[in-house]
């Protein structure tokens, strides 16, 4: 009986040590036998469970292609215009 105060006093120790924290702590028994063969609960170490936070969900992409020339093709130097249209013929032959 007396180790439960003991640990009572360990845990309001460090509740205390931490009590600027905002993480709240969970505290899980386990059953344990004593020397006697009876089974007595003592407390498995304090485990902080991280906040939960009010902040909204990350924004999801709208999507990932990439942005539309305004270059039109007939002023595209030589390999930027091969490059366009290598590209092109790829999305229609279904390649990519």
């Amino acid at each position: 009986m007396r180790e439960f105060g003991r640990l009572e006093a360990r845990v309001e120790a460090w509740a205390q040590a931490n009590a600027t924290k905002s993480e709240p702590v969970v505290e899980a028994t386990t059953p344990v036998a004593s020397k006697n063969g009876s089974a007595a609960s003592k407390a498995a170490p304090v485990v902080p469970v991280p906040a939960v936070t009010k902040a909204p969900d990350p924004i999801t992409p709208v999507g990932s292609s990439e942005a539309a020339t305004t270059v039109p093709l007939d002023q595209m130097s030589y390999k930027d215009f091969k490059a366009v249209r290598n590209r092109q013929e790829r999305e229609r032959l279904g390649l990519q």
